[in-house]
């Protein structure tokens, strides 16, 4: 069965995704991969977080795609959205996808 044939599992962050938490979140997602699933991040409840939580989250992308899975981020929080939004505005990284507001998933 290929991948596309399965049903996508869901991971639901918390509204702390800082240090104090990573190890525990790290731990979340490294079973979610192992599942071999299609995931869907939901991201719409973090209000605090840190850059070990952008660290994680940019690991699970690269773990995603070196074991060919698929990974999308849902609903991500206005305050991840202005984080975001504000780190692709610099020129250097001009080109990158942007969050939009209205649709809440990275494009």
């Amino acid at each position: 069965m290929s991948q596309q044939d399965q049903q996508a599992v869901n991971w639901k962050a918390g509204i702390e995704c800082t240090v104090y938490q990573v190890s525990q979140l790290e731990n979340e997602i490294s079973n979610l991969m192992l599942l071999k699933k299609p995931m869907i991040f939901d991201l719409s409840k973090v209000e605090e977080f840190d850059a070990s939580f952008i660290q994680l989250l940019l690991a699970a992308q690269l773990q995603a795609k070196k074991d060919n899975l698929q990974l999308s981020v849902e609903g991500a929080s206005e305050a991840l959205i202005e984080l975001v939004n504000g780190i692709y505005c610099q020129p250097a990284l001009s080109g990158l996808p942007e969050i939009s507001e209205e649709s809440d998933h990275v494009s």
